[in-house]
């Protein structure tokens, strides 16, 4: 909207300017990223992120925040960094643990529901990706994305995946249509 206001402008009210001041203009306004917005699915990915590092909806001050990062150029990885780096993240999971202990407790929230068989297989491989030498923002990322589109139907994951599918839409629901803050 702003563009074509801008493109309506230009020509209509500008027609006058010479070319390289419109030519400075289009471009001084495209170089503050103004033109850079974050998609729908964007926005849902970076609300999931926040339901998996939280526990809770992210409310519209948080999600403007992170959704400006977005905007100036962060991957969604940069914006779990983001999060892991958190005095909330840090309260469930301080950065004293060691990558055992991380991977002990961060599987123990987020798949409870599983086995005791696939708790274990999921802490020894987060553990060994921290040892050689992924972040836990890294880990974030990955195990949002895959809750995010695991089936529910999946007898070793299935439960986790749909109360986590569950919570991000209560989010999304939350921030997004209730315009709601947590605070």
């Amino acid at each position: 909207m702003v563009l074509i206001m801008l493109n309506q402008l230009m020509m209509g009210v500008c027609h006058l300017w010479p070319v390289t001041i419109r030519n400075k203009i289009e471009i001084d306004f495209k170089s503050q990223g103004v033109l850079r917005m974050a998609t729908a699915a964007t926005r849902t990915s970076i609300i999931n992120l926040v339901v998996l590092a939280t526990n809770q909806a992210p409310g519209t001050t948080k999600l403007s925040e992170l959704i400006a990062l977005s905007d100036a150029g962060q991957s969604l990885t940069q914006i779990a960094a983001t999060l892991t780096g958190a005095a909330s993240f840090k309260a469930t999971y301080p950065s004293f643990a060691t990558n055992e202990e991380f991977a002990a407790e961060f599987v123990g929230n987020i798949i409870s529901a599983a086995s005791t068989q696939v708790k274990t297989d999921a802490t020894d491989l987060i553990a060994s990706l921290l040892n050689d030498g992924a972040t836990r923002a890294d880990i974030l990322f990955a195990a949002t994305t895959f809750l995010a589109t695991a089936p529910t139907t999946d007898p070793s994951f299935g439960s986790a995946a749909a109360t986590f599918q569950n919570k991000a839409a209560v989010a999304v629901f939350h921030t997004v249509t209730l315009e709601l803050d947590t605070g």
